[in-house]
């Protein structure tokens, strides 16, 4: 959304110029991201103006006259005026800058001198839940709100001077649901014309090439209060005894429309549109028809503004890959009840504009389900223990006045609890925590105590320690050779319901952007193994991967199938849905390690069960956490799973999952619970004192027969009397070949000896070495070379 300032300045109540850095720093602190100012005065002060006649003989278009005003700049290498055109400031429009003499003063010399130039721009960055911020009125609430401005409103109030709308036309709504609301004027003796230049300019610096005074006065009206409109050539409308029937209906499966862009499509039933009796003028919400458009030609137009089902919009501009600034607009909920304001502004704004034009006498408001505003309570004490601000920061009074100027009023204080109406051109407010959220922003994020905010929530273990958790964990797969993957955690729910046992457990999505993304994943697994086949397909041999996200599943209890209204002490939970954080790694294909003496070979089961062995050290635990387990877990193998203290598993997944997703080799994953391992990770957690003394290292080789495994050897060292004395075992080279007999062979080992208390003297050590070499003897026939 590009918001500028001039044009803010209509709905707010100030004198002064706005600062630009506060008013930005105070737009971010409130959740509305100024992604890019534009200076429009850099580029102005560089065009000068005067009257046509005083700088050129020929007029720069036939509807100026010598006494107007024209732009110009000087040509750098002749120095020589030339006209200037509204591409001078980037916008997508060849045409002169170019004023009537009733617009301006002899005193303006540059462009910087007309308040509207001298200006910026601003980019913001709206989320999709904040469709009241999608135009210049709802950004002037945010901004008087924050920054304890007035506000004020242009006038709604028209003269209507022909005959009453009634007899032009009539509306009828065929499905509530489809539109709640259908209103409409008639303008008669208008003339298509070229908008004033200050309307124009307005729509170029947001983003919108002008057409016409008709049009552009729609695109104005939606950029100014939010709400999308559009306008029929009233003549070409079919009629019956003088009057047009609109319609508003679905459409018929395989119904014939050409749309304003010249693209013809054939409808379904479930597309909305507006039809008059000949058939369909205009998809409802996201574009017009061709043989109905506003043209050189018309004279009179029939004006219209309507509320449509916001589901049905973005179904049906997903469908037809149309999108325009209407349907935007109506997929993330305009106000049902700013309809007929939108409606009349556009009227009075077009009579204003075009002399001729005279308005019908009454709108017509067809509105089927009148939508009434929201009311909610909120709990300050609540509010306080869930954002955690200081009693004083949270201030009650300030959050009231500041809630009124964002039109959300405080009826009535219950007990521990205040009641607010909620306007409803705020469709995200429906919930206390949406409240208690407002509140924080209309009091400042930055305000919040860190501390306090730590000790805030109600879970038995802070996020924070999920997140370090999972960083520690990351650096530990990243060296073990794995690759973190990022997937989509929407998915179909052919492979969804691969990973659960029960269907109802699967939350899907209820308006889609395909069948791909249709089901919110239970597993990280799902999105793994799609990576796996990418990575076979694409000739990777040997795949590590590994994801951090959250997984989803319904909720089965009775309490959470409840209303969100009934959900009173389980606020922070989501009332609807299990969300887990979780980690998730595959491995398949060859080993990507490959030793002096090993060859290449398939990483299996061992592979995985060994990487998470150590990963869990290294986070504090030992072997004891992986336990053998009866396999309930359909999408894995039944006789390859361990069980990780009933965090998670380690198994190989089953060959019908992998037959789904076209893979012919083995895979092996494990899965866990992010936030049940955190918890058992801090009653797990101890502290090892490190050693002050020096250390002695001692080589060893010894002879053993060739099915002696290198990993018994090692072992021993576990067993010996002062085991402890040993700090680290490692084998630096195996020996087959020359000078050994048949089925020998020779393993070098490094030994690490230190103390802890004291300096081990030689004799310690060579007592420490023999003691091993005794054992070595005694389990595996080894031999001194």
């Amino acid at each position: 959304m590009r918001v500028k300032l001039q044009w803010l300045k209509d709905y707010l109540d100030i004198k002064d110029t706005l600062d630009i850095e506060q008013l930005s720093m105070t737009l971010n602190m409130a959740g509305l991201e100024v992604e890019h100012i534009d200076d429009l005065s850099k580029k102005a002060s560089l065009v000068h103006v005067d009257r046509i006649g005083n700088i050129f003989d020929t007029l720069p278009t036939a509807s100026a006259s010598q006494d107007d005003y024209v732009a110009f700049v000087y040509d750098e290498i002749t120095k020589k005026p030339e006209v200037c055109t509204w591409s001078f400031f980037n916008f997508d429009s060849q045409e002169p800058i170019w004023f009537k003499s009733t617009d301006l003063s002899a005193e303006i010399k540059t462009l910087t001198d007309i308040s509207e130039f001298n200006d910026f721009v601003i980019t913001l960055g709206v989320t999709p839940n904040r469709c009241d911020a999608l135009s210049h009125l709802g950004v002037s609430r945010e901004v008087a709100a924050l920054m304890d401005l007035s506000l004020k409103s242009p006038m709604l109030t028209l003269k209507e001077m022909g005959g009453p709308t009634h007899e032009k036309a009539t509306v009828e709504i065929a499905n509530s649901q489809d539109c709640k609301r259908y209103a409409c004027r008639v303008i008669e003796n208008i003339k298509i014309e070229e908008s004033p230049w200050w309307l124009k300019f307005r729509l170029m610096s947001c983003g919108i090439r002008p057409i016409n005074n008709v049009v552009d006065v729609t695109n104005y009206v939606m950029l100014s209060r939010g709400q999308p409109m559009h306008a029929f050539d009233y003549n070409k409308l079919a009629k019956e005894s003088g009057r047009v029937k609109i319609l508003v209906r679905r459409a018929l499966d395989g119904e014939d429309f050409h749309a304003l862009d010249n693209s013809k499509l054939k409808l379904c039933g479930k597309d909305i549109v507006v039809c008059d009796q000949n058939g369909v003028i205009a998809l409802a919400g996201v574009i017009g028809g061709n043989d109905k458009k506003v043209d050189e030609s018309t004279n009179a137009i029939l004006l219209e503004s309507a509320y449509f089902c916001e589901t049905s919009i973005r179904n049906t501009s997903k469908k037809y890959g149309i999108s325009t600034e209407s349907s935007f607009r109506f997929e993330r909920g305009c106000d049902p009840n700013a309809v007929v304001d939108a409606l009349n502004y556009a009227a009075r704004l077009l009579v204003e504009i075009s002399s001729s034009a005279t308005c019908c006498r009454e709108v017509i408001d067809a509105y089927r389900a009148k939508t009434d505003p929201l009311e909610i309570s909120m709990r300050p004490e609540r509010a306080l223990k869930i954002l955690g601000y200081s009693a004083s920061d949270f201030d009650q009074e300030l959050i009231r006045k500041r809630f009124v100027k964002l039109g959300i009023e405080t009826i009535a204080k219950r007990g521990d609890a205040i009641y607010f109406r909620i306007p409803t051109f705020r469709p995200d407010l429906t919930r206390e925590i949406d409240l208690i959220e407002e509140s924080a922003r209309m009091i400042g994020l930055d305000k919040i105590h860190a501390k306090s905010f730590i000790h805030s929530a109600d879970t038995s273990f802070n996020q924070n320690k999920i997140e370090n958790l999972s960083d520690k964990l990351r650096n530990y797969l990243v060296a073990r050779g794995f690759n973190e993957a990022i997937n989509y955690a929407f998915l179909s729910h052919e492979i969804a319901s691969l990973f659960v046992d029960k269907q109802e457990l699967l939350i899907k999505v209820k308006n889609p952007l395909s069948e791909r993304y249709e089901t919110m994943r239970p597993s990280l697994l799902c999105g793994l193994l799609k990576n796996i086949d990418y990575n076979f397909r694409n000739q990777e041999k040997s795949i590590r991967l590994f994801e951090v996200g959250v997984t989803f599943e319904s909720r089965e209890d009775k309490f959470f199938s409840a209303s969100p209204d009934l959900l009173i002490d389980k606020l922070d939970s989501d009332s609807f849905a299990k969300e887990r954080n979780s980690i998730a790694g595959v491995i398949a294909g060859l080993d990507p390690y490959v030793a002096f003496d090993i060859s290449k070979k398939e990483q299996d089961f061992y592979h995985l069960k060994g990487i998470i062995v150590d990963l869990l050290k290294s986070i504090g635990f030992d072997d004891s956490l992986l336990q053998p387990q009866i396999n309930t877990i359909a999408y894995l193998h039944p006789h390859n799973v361990l069980d990780i203290s009933g965090v998670g598993y380690i198994g190989e997944i089953h060959p019908s999952i992998l037959e789904k997703f076209s893979i012919d080799k083995k895979v092996f994953a494990f899965e866990m619970d992010l936030g049940k391992l955190a918890q058992v990770c801090e009653s797990k957690k101890t502290y090892k004192n490190f050693s002050r003394f020096p250390f002695i290292e001692r080589d060893l080789a010894l002879l053993v027969d060739e099915e002696v495994a290198v990993g018994s050897i090692m072992s021993l060292a576990k067993k010996i009397k002062n085991s402890h004395l040993i700090t680290s075992i490692k084998i630096f080279d195996i020996y087959r070949g020359k000078n050994l007999l048949p089925n020998k062979k020779s393993v070098a080992l490094s030994l690490i000896l230190q103390g802890k208390d004291s300096t081990l003297t030689d004799e310690d050590a060579q007592k420490v070495m023999d003691e091993f070499i005794e054992l070595a003897k005694k389990e595996v026939d080894a031999v001194i070379r």
